[in-house]
C-alpha cells in the first residue's frame, strides 16, 4: 500500500489524485489522508482510492473566533489530528510500503507520526519523501525536512528556496492529472476567444470587479468577440452574472468549475493566481496564463512562480497592487488584435510542461528502494 498525505487545498490535493493514477496504473493499492476541507476536491476521483481518511478540523464556533483564542483553537486541532492519525496507523500502518505528502499543514502530523514511529518494516527503512509544487518550500515540508528529517524531497521547479541542505531534492515537476493531457493545442477559427478566470481553489473576489470594469472599458463589438468562463465566489455569482448580461458577453459563471479540463478545451488564455499545481496544469495542456499572484503569502511564493513562468516567455504577470482595469482591456484588446501571441506563448509553456512528474516520484522509490 502506498500513503498519500496532502493538506485540504487544490494545490495538494490534486497534484496527489495524479500521482494515484499512475500508481493504480502499476497495481498498487493508494490510500488517502486528508483533512475536511480536502473532501470536495476527491468527489470525481474517489473510486481511485482504496481508502479515504479525513481528518476533521477544529473551530471554535462563529461568534468565538477572536484572535486570542487561535493558539487554543491550533492545539485543539493538533490534539484532534494526532488522535485520529493513531488510530488509522494503528489500522493500517503496517502495510504502508511508501509515504508521499504534498504538504499543508494536517500534512505535518501523519509524516511525523508514521516517521517517528512507524517507518521501519523488519530492519529496512520505508520510503518517506516530501513534494513541493511552489518554488518555495512550504512551512509544513519545510519543518518536516528540517526538524523530523524527512530526506527526500521532490520539487516543482528546477530550483526550490528554502530547502535544508541536509535532504537529497530531486526536480521533477508537478504532478499532473491525466485530463489535461488530452486537450488539444489551440485553435483560432471562426468562434469567440476564450478566457477562463480562476481565483485558485479557493476562489478570489477581486476579479469579480476588476475583469468586469475592463470590458467595460472596450467596444461593445470587441466585448462579443469572448466567451468568458468565470470562477468567482458564492457571494459574488449574482452580482457577477448580471454585470456580464449588462454588458452582452457569452459568459458562464460558477463558483467552482469540477470538469476544468473540459472548460479549457474552449479556452486560448487564462487569468489566474499562480499557484503551482494550476501553472502546471495550464503548461501541460499548452495555455498561457496571466497571473496575478496572491499578495499576502508570507513567503511570497506565487511571485517566485509567476517569474518562472514570465522568464520563459511562458506567461504574463502582475502584481495585484498594480492591475488595474485598463491593464485588463489593453490586454484583451491585444489579444483580440494579436491572437498569436497567445499561440506562441501557449506553446512555449507547453515546452515546461512536465507529463512524466509522476512517474519519476514512483521511479526514484522503486529504483532507490
Amino acid at each position: 500500500m502506498v500513503l498519500l498525505i496532502a493538506g485540504g487545498s487544490g494545490g495538494h490535493i490534486f497534484p496527489a489524485i495524479a500521482l494515484a493514477q499512475r500508481l493504480k496504473d502499476l497495481s498498487y493499492e493508494v490510500y488517502l489522508l486528508t483533512d475536511q476541507r480536502g473532501e470536495r476536491f476527491i468527489t470525481q476521483d474517489v473510486s481511485l482510492f482504496d481508502h479515504v481518511e479525513v481528518l476533521e478540523n477544529f473551530s471554535f464556533s462563529s461568534g468565538h473566533n477572536k484572535f486570542y483564542l487561535k493558539p487554543i483553537a491550533l492545539c485543539f486541532q493538533i490534539w484532534l489530528w494526532i488522535q485520529q492519525t493513531r488510530k488509522f496507523f494503528q489500522l493500517y500502518s503496517n502495510s504502508a510500503q511508501a509515504f508521499f505528502s504534498f504538504g499543508g499543514l494536517m500534512s505535518v502530523i501523519p509524516m511525523a507520526l508514521g516517521w517517528f514511529f512507524y517507518k521501519y518494516d523488519g530492519k529496512k527503512i520505508k520510503f518517506f519523501a516530501l513534494h513541493q509544487s511552489d518554488r518555495v518550500l512550504g512551512r509544513a515540508n519545510r519543518f518536516l525536512a528540517k526538524w523530523i528529517g524527512i530526506p527526500v524531497v521532490f520539487t516543482g521547479y528546477p530550483e526550490t528556496l528554502k530547502v535544508p541542505k541536509t535532504v537529497s531534492v530531486i526536480p521533477v515537476g508537478t504532478p499532473v492529472r491525466k485530463e489535461f493531457f488530452k486537450i488539444p493545442d489551440i485553435k483560432f477559427e471562426n468562434g469567440p476567444l476564450g478566457i477562463l478566470i480562476l481565483g485558485g481553489s479557493q476562489s478570489a473576489s477581486f476579479w469579480s470587479k476588476v475583469f468586469l470594469n475592463a470590458l467595460e472599458l472596450l467596444d461593445e463589438s470587441h466585448r462579443q468577440a469572448f466567451c468568458i468562463f468565470h470562477q468567482c465566489p458564492e457571494k459574488d455569482l449574482s452580482y457577477v452574472q448580471e454585470r456580464y448580461n449588462q454588458l452582452n458577453v457569452s459568459c458562464d459563471v460558477r463558483s467552482f468549475f469540477l470538469s476544468l479540463p473540459e472548460i479549457l478545451k474552449q479556452v486560448h488564455v487564462v487569468f489566474s493566481r499562480c499557484g503551482a499545481s494550476s501553472a502546471a496544469e495550464l503548461a501541460c495542456c499548452g495555455r498561457g496564463g496571466f497571473f496575478v499572484p496572491y499578495p499576502y503569502a508570507k513567503d511570497q511564493h506565487q511571485d517566485y512562480n509567476a517569474a518562472f513562468w514570465v522568464s520563459q516567455e511562458a506567461g504574463w504577470s502582475c502584481p495585484q497592487s498594480e492591475l488595474n482595469e485598463e491593464k485588463i482591456a489593453f490586454f484583451l484588446q491585444e489579444s483580440l488584435e494579436h491572437p498569436q501571441r497567445l499561440l506562441y506563448t501557449g506553446a512555449r509553456a507547453k515546452n515546461f510542461g512536465r507529463k512524466d512528474a509522476a512517474m519519476a516520484m514512483i521511479q526514484y522509490w522503486q529504483n532507490e528502494f
